[in-house]
C-alpha cells in the first residue's frame, strides 16, 4: 500500500537575513522563486534565534531546547531531548540529512537520521575540537585555571577528537564514490586525502597525548590552533603526490595571473568550494526523491552554506564567471569583485563593506533559485500536496551595521531575525506576525504532519495560542567558544514586539565588538538600533531584569552569589523562589 503520512524536506540555510529577502519585503529581487510560492505557505514575519551562531541555533531547531540548559551547548544534542529526525523515524519516517553543518552531525548526538551524508571537510573535525576548548585553554595560559581543572574538560574533548577523526576517515572511504559523483567541485573531494594515512597520523597524535597529556598540550596547544594547524597540518601530507604537485603547479601558475589581474589569481584560488553549493546541494535533494520506499513517509534534510561568508554566488568550479549575472539580477553591479571577501576578510571601510552587502544579496539570489529546482521538482513528481517543505535559516549577519561583518554573540536584528517557512500545495498561505523563535520549528513541523511534539521540547506550534499571546522571547548564550560557566560571562537579552534588550553579565575577553554595558533600543523608534536608551531606573529594563534574574535562576551552573552580584536584592528573592535557597 501507498503511504498516506505527508513527507518533509527541511532545508536550513547558513547565515540568512530574513531582512534581505524580498519574501520578506526587501527591495531587491533576492528571492522571487521564494515569493511564487507565499500564497500556500505559513511565513513567520518575527522569528528569531536565541543566539546568532550555527551550533547553538541547530539545537534549538532539532531539540526545541534552550542552549543554555543540560549543562550547555558543549555537547550538541547530546542529554537534549530527541531530536526531530529521531521523533519522525520513531512515527515511521526513513530519514536522511545531507549536512554541511558539521554541528548537525552524529558526532554531536543528532541521531535519528537512517541515512547521513557528511559534507564537510576532514579539518572541520579540528576546527569542532578547538572551538570546544579554545576558551579553557586560553583561561589555562593566562594563568586562571590549574593543570587539573583545565584536564578535566580538555581530556574528553581531545579523546572525541580522535575518535571522531578516525569515524570520518572511516565513512569516507565507505562514500568515497557517491561524493566523487555528487558534489566534485567541492574542496571535500578535491583535497583528495589518503584517509588510511590519515588514520595513521591520528593515531601518533593520540599515542603522544597518552604518553603525557600534559606535554602535549604544552607542545601543540599552547597556542590556540585554527582548523588548518596542528594535527591538520600533519594531514596535509596524507595525500597522493601528484594532488600535491598539481596544487604547487597551480600555485605557481596563479602566482604568474596575479601580476596582471590579482582577482582572477584569487579567484582561481578558491574555484573549489569549502562544501557543496547549492546547485549540487538541490540536485542531491531532487536525486533522493526518486530513492525513497513510496510505502514510507521522508524525511530529507539538506543546510546551504552558500549565504555564509565569502558569500559566493554562482556554481561548479567556474561559479565566478556566474556571479555577475547574480549581481546583476538584484541591481548590483556586474564589476563588483567577486573573490573580494576571500581576500580582504572582513571589510576596513564603507566601500569593502559595500561590497561585502552586494556579494551576499548575489549569495541569497543563487540559493532561491537553486532551492527553487526542489520546489518544482516535489511539484513536477506529484508530490507537491503531500509534501510539506519548511526553510529557515539557523541565524543572520551583521554586514557592517555594528562595528561587525560576521555573527558573533552580537543580538541585534541583523544576526538573529531569520526566515521561518512552512509551505505544502494546496496549504491556505498565511503571514505570522507573533514572536516565534527557533524553539518552535520542530514542534510546528510534526503538528503540520500530523504528530505531537516530544513532550520535553520547549517551543510551541506557530499558530497556537501560546505564540500568538507569547510577550517576549528570552535569548541567551556565550560570546561564542565553549561553555566555562565558572570563567565567563552569560550573554542574556530579551526581545518583545516593541524593544530589545541585551544584557552582559559583563563583557567577555573575547569580545572585541560589544560596549560595555547594557543596551536597551526602542524597535519601534530606532529599528536599526542605533539609539541605546538603557538606564538602570528605565522601566522596560527593570522589566526585563526580573526576566533575566529568573533565567539565570534557572540555570544551575550560575551561582547565586552571581546573580546577587548583578541584581542586587531582587536577584537574591528571585533564587529563593526559583531555587528555594
Amino acid at each position: 500500500m501507498t503511504q498516506d503520512r505527508p513527507n518533509i524536506i527541511l532545508l536550513s540555510i547558513d547565515t540568512l537575513r530574513a531582512d534581505r529577502m524580498s519574501v520578506y519585503g526587501y527591495d531587491r529581487p533576492t528571492t522571487p522563486n521564494l515569493e511564487r510560492y507565499a500564497d500556500s505557505s505559513i511565513i513567520c514575519d518575527n522569528a528569531f534565534t536565541l543566539a546568532p551562531f550555527t551550533q547553538v541555533s541547530c539545537m534549538q531547531i532539532f531539540t526545541s531546547s534552550r542552549p543554555l540548559c543540560y549543562g550547555g551547548y558543549d555537547s550538541g544534542a547530546r542529554g537534549r531531548p530527541e531530536t526531530l529526525f529521531r521523533r519522525l523515524q520513531k512515527a515511521g519516517y526513513q530519514t536522511t540529512g545531507l549536512s554541511t553543518a558539521h554541528w548537525v552531525s552524529s558526532y554531536y548526538g543528532y541521531n535519528g537520521l537512517d541515512t547521513e551524508h557528511q559534507l564537510f571537510t576532514l579539518n572541520t573535525i579540528v576546527g569542532m575540537a578547538v572551538v570546544n576548548m579554545r576558551d579553557t585553554l586560553r583561561v589555562y595560559h593566562e594563568g586562571n585555571m590549574d593543570a587539573p581543572t583545565m584536564l578535566q574538560t580538555v581530556t574528553p574533548v581531545l579523546d572525541k577528537f580522535f575518535s571522531d577523526a578516525d569515524e570520518y576517515c572511516e565513512r569516507a572511504l565507505k562514500d568515497k564514490k557517491e561524493l566523487h559523483k555528487s558534489f566534485p567541485d567541492s574542496l571535500l573531494v578535491a583535497m583528495a586525502f589518503d584517509y588510511r594515512k590519515v588514520i595513521k597520523v591520528t593515531d601518533k597524535h593520540r599515542q603522544e597525548y597518552q604518553r603525557d597529556n600534559l606535554a602535549y598540550i604544552n607542545k601543540h596547544l599552547g597556542k590556540i590552533p585554527g582548523s588548518h594547524e596542528w594535527v591538520a597540518r600533519d594531514w596535509r601530507l596524507c595525500r597522493p603526490i601528484t594532488q600535491m604537485v598539481g596544487e604547487g603547479i597551480q600555485r605557481v601558475i596563479n602566482k604568474g595571473i596575479a601580476v596582471f589581474d590579482g582577482a582572477k589569481a584569487m579567484m582561481r584560488r578558491h574555484r573549489f568550494k569549502y562544501y557543496p553549493d547549492a546547485k549540487a546541494l538541490s540536485g542531491k535533494v531532487i536525486s533522493l526523491l526518486d530513492e525513497q520506499d513510496p510505502d514510507k513517509p521522508f524525511m530529507i534534510w539538506a543546510h546551504y552554506k552558500d549565504t555564509h561568508m565569502p558569500y559566493v554566488s554562482g556554481y561548479g568550479r567556474d561559479w565566478y564567471r556566474q556571479s555577475p549575472d547574480f549581481l546583476e539580477a538584484v541591481g548590483h553591479p556586474r564589476d563588483t569583485d567577486p573573490a573580494f571577501a576571500f581576500r580582504s576578510g572582513k571589510p576596513k571601510n564603507a566601500e569593502g563593506s559595500k561590497i561585502h552587502s552586494d556579494l551576499y544579496d548575489a549569495s541569497i539570489r543563487s540559493t532561491d533559485e537553486a532551492i527553487a529546482k526542489i520546489f518544482e521538482a516535489v511539484d513536477e513528481k506529484g508530490l507537491g500536496e503531500n509534501t510539506l517543505i519548511v526553510l529557515c535559516a539557523d541565524h543572520g549577519e551583521e554586514l557592517g551595521e555594528h562595528g561587525d561583518h560576521w555573527h558573533t554573540c552580537l543580538q541585534y536584528e541583523h544576526n538573529i531575525r531569520v526566515p521561518m517557512i512552512f509551505r505544502r500545495k494546496g496549504m491556505q498561505g498565511k503571514r505570522i506576525d507573533s514572536l516565534v523563535s527557533l524553539l518552535d520549528l520542530s514542534p510546528t513541523v510534526v503538528d503540520l504532519l500530523g504528530l505531537t511534539p516530544a513532550p520535553d521540547w520547549e517551543g510551541d506550534v506557530v499558530t497556537s495560542r501560546e505564540v500568538t499571546e507569547r510577550g517576549s522571547i528570552l535569548l541567551e548564550t556565550f560570546c561564542r567558544g565553549n561553555c566555562t560557566f565558572e570563567h565567563r560571562p552569560v550573554y542574556l537579552g530579551v526581545r518583545s514586539k516593541t524593544h530589545k534588550y541585551i544584557w552582559k553579565e559583563y563583557r567577555d575577553p573575547s569580545d572585541k565588538i560589544s560596549p560595555d554595558g547594557h543596551q536597551l533600543y526602542d524597535l519601534i523608534e530606532d529599528p536599526e538600533e542605533m539609539n541605546n536608551l538603557y538606564r538602570p531606573d528605565h522601566p522596560v529594563a527593570m522589566g526585563f531584569d526580573e526576566v533575566i534574574a529568573e533565567r539565570l535562576a534557572e540555570i544551575p551552573e550560575v551561582s547565586p552569589q552571581r546573580i546577587e552580584k548583578s541584581f542586587g536584592q531582587m536577584g537574591k528573592d528571585t533564587v529563593q523562589r526559583i531555587r528555594g535557597v
